[in-house]
């Protein structure tokens, strides 16, 4: 489109005023485009006139980095997505034994069917399976 716009214009003895808003527009869009790319480069709206100051080479730089970063970033999730997983099994197969019993609590507020514990670790663990808090 742009290379088609360019010989259009180098041809604009013969269609000059439209030719030069449509060039206009055309800017206008490629700017914006620019600008939205380098706020993306640079992590967004808090750095607006930062990432517009910013040559090509320079924001190539910065996503370079960022690339860098967030390939160790990912590593890490999938590393503990491997251990939270794994610690889940286990936790299954742990409590496996005690079925749904339910705790029972004595008037000191200790579990009477799990351990004899004030914090009963079975009731912990379901929890935490559950992805909910004790």
């Amino acid at each position: 489109m742009a290379d088609e716009l360019v010989e259009r214009l180098l041809d604009w003895p013969y269609q000059g005023e439209t030719m030069a808003h449509e060039a206009a527009d055309r800017i206008e869009q490629l700017t914006a485009e620019r600008e939205r790319l380098a706020l993306t480069i640079c992590g967004g709206e808090d750095a607006p006139g930062y990432a517009n100051a910013q040559t090509v080479e320079t924001l190539e730089h910065v996503a370079k980095q960022n690339q860098q970063y967030h390939g160790a970033t990912i590593n890490s999730l999938r590393a503990a997505e491997v251990e939270r997983d794994r610690l889940r099994e286990a936790l299954t197969r742990l409590l496996a034994p005690f079925g749904n019993d339910a705790c029972h609590y004595d008037h000191h507020g200790y579990c009477q069917e799990h351990f004899i514990e004030a914090d009963c670790c079975v009731a912990h663990a379901r929890a935490a399976l559950k992805g909910e808090t004790p």
